[in-house]
C-alpha cells in the first residue's frame, strides 16, 4: 500500500499499481502534496505506464549500492558494466488539488522491526534512513553526512529556508539536484539523467570522486 512517510510524502510501490485489490488505479489514493516511487529492473512495463498515468516523472537514475546487491551479476568485480542494479526514481510534483489538509504520517524503513528505524540489521552491519519498498534507496535529511548520503540513491527532505552556504556546496559535491519545493519543504535527489545514465558512467564518476579519500583505517594507522 501507499506509506506516507511525512505530511507532504507519500511512497508508492510500483509494483502494487496493478493490482486493483491492493493498490486502485486512482491518483486520490496519494493525498499528499508529493509521492515518489523506485523502479527496479524487474519493475513491470504495466506498472511503468501506470505511474506516468497519474503524472510521475522519471527524474534520475542510480545503481543500488545496498550492501548485498553490490555483486548482483557481476561474479569478479562491482566495476563492471551492470544493468541489473540499475534504479529509477519517479516522483509526482507539486499538486494543487486532492491535498488532505492534515495527513497522519509514520516513518517507515525496508524490512524495519515493528517500522522503526534503523532499517535494517545485519550482524553489526546497520543501515539508517531505507525507504519501505526496498533497500536500494534511502529517505534522509539533516544533518548531511557522506558516510550516509553520499554514495547510495538519496532522497533528502531539507528545511524551506534554512540551507547554509556549506550545506549548498555539500550537495553540488555530492551530485544532489533540486527536485521540487512545496509548502513544508524542499526535496533533492542524487543520482544521473535517466537519458545519460549508464552504470559504467557511475562507477568512473564514483572512482573520480573518490580517488584521493583516505580510508578511516589507513588514516588512523598514519596519524
Amino acid at each position: 500500500m501507499a506509506c506516507v512517510q511525512y505530511p507532504d510524502l507519500t511512497e508508492v510501490n510500483p509494483y502494487e499499481m496493478v493490482k486493483n485489490d491492493v493498490y486502485p488505479r486512482n491518483p486520490a489514493v496519494i493525498c499528499t502534496e508529493f509521492a515518489f516511487a523506485i523502479a527496479a529492473p524487474g519493475t513491470s512495463k504495466e506498472s511503468l505506464e501506470e505511474l506516468n498515468k497519474i503524472g510521475f516523472e522519471h527524474k534520475t537514475n542510480m545503481l543500488n549500492w545496498y550492501w548485498s546487491h553490490v555483486h548482483d551479476g557481476v561474479p569478479k568485480s562491482p566495476w563492471d558494466n551492470n544493468e541489473k542494479r540499475v534504479l529509477g526514481f519517479w516522483w509526482l510534483k507539486n499538486r494543487k488539488d486532492g491535498i488532505a489538509p492534515h495527513v497522519a504520517s509514520k516513518r517507515q524503513g525496508w524490512m524495519s522491526d515493528d517500522n522503526k528505524i534503523p532499517c535494517n540489521i545485519s550482524g553489526t552491519h546497520k543501515t539508517y534512513h531505507l525507504t519501505q519498498t526496498g533497500c536500494g534507496m534511502k529517505l534522509g535529511g539533516l544533518p548531511l553526512k557522506r558516510r550516509e548520503f553520499s554514495k547510495f540513491f538519496t532522497l533528502l527532505r531539507l528545511p524551506l529556508n534554512d540551507i547554509s552556504r556549506m550545506q549548498m556546496m555539500w550537495l553540488k559535491q555530492n551530485n544532489f539536484q533540486h527536485v521540487d519545493t512545496g509548502n513544508l519543504a524542499q526535496y533533492w535527489v542524487n543520482g544521473w539523467n535517466p537519458e545519460i545514465h549508464t552504470p559504467i558512467m557511475e562507477m568512473n564518476y564514483w572512482r573520480e570522486r573518490f580517488k584521493n579519500v583516505v580510508p578511516r583505517k589507513a588514516s588512523k594507522q598514519a596519524s
